[in-house]
């Protein structure tokens, strides 16, 4: 037989070879036999005239003698599998063609529905209104961080850092605003505590920094001139001020005397705001007031001191009294505005009413932080409302940050007195 002679043993590429083969023409053997006379018969005279069956047996030949090697019915058994798998592949592919096709022709009649692109339109916009809520800032407040557990402190200082804040802030919420629809009116809503009283709770003297009558003369500029500011840089076309007092500028104990120092503090914004025409400011002569908005919207403002917390949260008061308010007006209220509670919130009491109570400018205090185990920033809600829909956007406006607390080289998170030899060394 033709390439008996030839030692395959010593020529293991001749075997890979004739295995590479296999697996490409399968049991072909005699296409393997030429292809191997072709490839080595210049270098091995032996394989020129090879036959089929000679390449068949030595390559069994050396897959019994090396058990490691490739083994030829295996390898025969995966070519099988490999043509089965090939046939069930081209089995799935005509499968999914034909899914396909069936998918296609059950959503034709849904393409008449997709809805053809079109140019935007420019629609005209109704203006809203800007309606910053001011309250509880009670100037003259001065809180030591000590007193609070370091999660706060405020004095006069504080105070006109925070006045800046508050016009930049709702500059900016303004601008975000006006970047969709027009913004052409201010609406402010002042809900009292503008002022702290000299005799609202006993060592009341040790919580100030400014009397009342500096609170009046030089807290009055102040906000004049930030209002102002916010007017002018606003460019509002229409300005409306609507301020009651709150109980913190009671003079003398509760009930003992009818005048208000906050309603001092409106008489001197009015008087500072006597030469513009175009700023109307509205002083309620009661404790509370009622207004409508846009002709559609009732809106009624109150400090809050009316409504007790119970159990020190005010929600279920402040829900109950806004329905009692609501039925003593005999009319149906849209939105209830109030502050006092140092808590800046917003819930539904019905269908149509809303209560939004503002928060406070000291941030934490000795009641808050040491009563009632509470530590909330120093925030103002600006409301704005659309002629149509009423309240479309809200935020509250940050006027700072609560600091953390951080140890010192003791541990030490709170604050404590200086030592003694801290003590000597300040007097080096």
């Amino acid at each position: 037989m033709a390439g008996d002679g030839f030692q395959w043993k010593k020529h293991p590429e001749v075997i890979e070879f004739i295995a590479e083969c296999l697996g490409t023409y399968g049991k072909q053997w005699r296409k393997i036999a030429t292809k191997v006379r072709d490839r080595f018969g210049d270098e091995h005279p032996k394989l020129r005239q090879v036959a089929a069956t000679a390449c068949e047996s030595a390559f069994r030949r050396q897959d019994d003698a090396e058990p490691k090697g490739p083994d030829a019915n295996e390898f025969l058994d995966l070519i099988k599998q490999n043509e089965r798998l090939v046939k069930e592949n081209r089995g799935l592919t005509n499968a999914r063609a034909e899914w396909r096709s069936l998918l296609s022709a059950q959503l034709a009649p849904f393409k008449r529905f997709r809805i053809p692109r079109k140019p935007r339109r420019a629609v005209a916009r109704k203006a809203e209104a800007m309606c910053p809520l001011l309250s509880d800032m009670q100037l003259g407040t001065c809180i030591e961080s000590a007193a609070v557990a370091g999660l706060g402190g405020w004095d006069w200082a504080a105070m006109k850092v925070a006045v800046k804040r508050w016009v930049n802030r709702q500059l900016t919420l303004l601008e975000v605003q006006r970047s969709d629809h027009p913004v052409t009116a201010l609406k402010l809503f002042g809900l009292g505590d503008f002022v702290e009283g000299e005799g609202i709770f006993k060592s009341q003297a040790w919580y100030l920094d400014r009397n009342l009558q500096r609170q009046l003369v030089e807290g009055s500029h102040i906000f004049a001139q930030a209002i102002g500011d916010l007017i002018r840089l606003g460019q509002f076309s229409e300005v409306d001020l609507y301020m009651l007092p709150g109980n913190h500028g009671r003079l003398g104990k509760r009930g003992e005397i009818q005048a208000n120092a906050d309603d001092l503090f409106i008489d001197f914004l009015e008087f500072a705001f006597k030469d513009n025409p175009q700023i109307r400011l509205h002083h309620s002569a009661s404790p509370m007031m009622g207004i409508q908005m846009f002709k559609k919207f009732n809106i009624l403002l109150t400090h809050g001191h009316e409504t007790v917390a119970w159990n020190q949260v005010p929600w279920y008061g402040l829900g109950r009294d806004a329905l009692k308010q609501q039925a003593m007006a005999r009319m149906t209220l849209h939105y209830k505005f109030c502050g006092h509670h140092h808590q800046a919130a917003t819930f539904p009491v019905s269908a149509d009413l809303t209560v939004i109570m503002n928060g406070a400018w000291p941030g934490p205090t000795n009641l808050s932080v040491n009563v009632m185990k509470s530590a909330l920033p120093s925030v103002q809600w600006v409301v704005f409302m659309h002629p149509e829909i009423g309240r479309t956007a809200m935020y509250d406006v940050r006027l700072g940050e609560l600091p953390r607390w951080e140890a010192d080289s003791s541990g030490i998170y709170t604050p404590v007195y200086p030592t003694l030899a801290e003590l000597d060394g300040l007097e080096d």
